[in-house]
């Protein structure tokens, strides 16, 4: 069964034109929470098309839309469910809105706990996107919300670009990576660590599928390489990280 008869309802246009104005927030009733993705692809959907049909600026302007989870509910699967409609939805479309999930570090935020190294750079990742540019659409929960989030000038220094050639001195990166909560080893084979010995410092951010190696000289980033963790042994050049 089709669900885009929904699109021709009198009140899902009316959800449509309160989100075109920018509320503060809207809290929508009686929807069943399996349609919600199919909606919520829809909207994001049809606010796109309007902003191609008018050739304006974002129907949104700077603003995303925030969909509040119960926090019980999974976040991951959820978004995947739009992420599909969306799809769908967007064919023949030669934008498609982003989506993004703003995880909670724990599922209690009043429990002050460490917590884990995903838990964190799942978030970290999310803060990084919203420097460059923000989701149409962010998928959360209330633990998600309730912890802050940085402001734009703390977001810009917590994180750092490295490309070759660039000017870099092995006391300035140590310094930043034991500062962003990274692990010094003797050898790097996990998420979260770095080592260093003599001008190279090998690196493993959690949001790479391998570590990378820096070959620092005079203060400049000579060469960048991710590597093998198990045999240590250098696999592709890369011009940042």
């Amino acid at each position: 069964m089709s669900l885009r008869f929904i699109r021709e309802l009198e009140e899902y246009r009316s959800v449509l034109q309160r989100i075109q104005e920018n509320p503060s927030g809207l809290h929508l009733d009686g929807i069943v929470d399996a349609v919600k993705p199919f909606i919520l692809a829809q909207i994001l959907h049809d606010l796109e098309k309007k902003t191609r049909e008018t050739g304006r600026e974002a129907s949104l302007g700077t603003r995303s839309i925030v969909f509040i989870r119960p926090s019980t509910s999974p976040l991951n699967s959820f978004t995947s469910q739009v992420r599909y409609f969306l799809g769908e939805l967007s064919k023949h479309s030669p934008v498609r809105p982003s989506v993004a999930v703003l995880p909670a570090l724990s599922d209690n935020p009043y429990l002050e706990i460490p917590h884990s190294l995903d838990a964190v750079s799942s978030r970290m990742l999310y803060f990084r996107r919203l420097l460059d540019l923000p989701p149409a659409l962010t998928v959360t929960n209330i633990p998600g919300i309730l912890k802050p989030i940085p402001n734009r000038e703390v977001l810009t220094e917590a994180f750092l670009r490295l490309d070759v050639d660039g000017s870099m001195d092995r006391s300035r990166l140590i310094s930043w990576l034991r500062m962003s909560g990274y692990t010094r080893e003797d050898l790097v084979n996990s998420h979260g660590e770095f080592a260093w010995r003599g001008g190279i410092v090998d690196v493993f951010s959690p949001w790479e599928d391998l570590p990378f190696r820096i070959e620092l000289g005079a203060d400049r980033i000579v060469s960048l390489r991710t590597f093998d963790p198990s045999s240590q042994r250098s696999l592709s050049r890369r011009n940042y990280v």
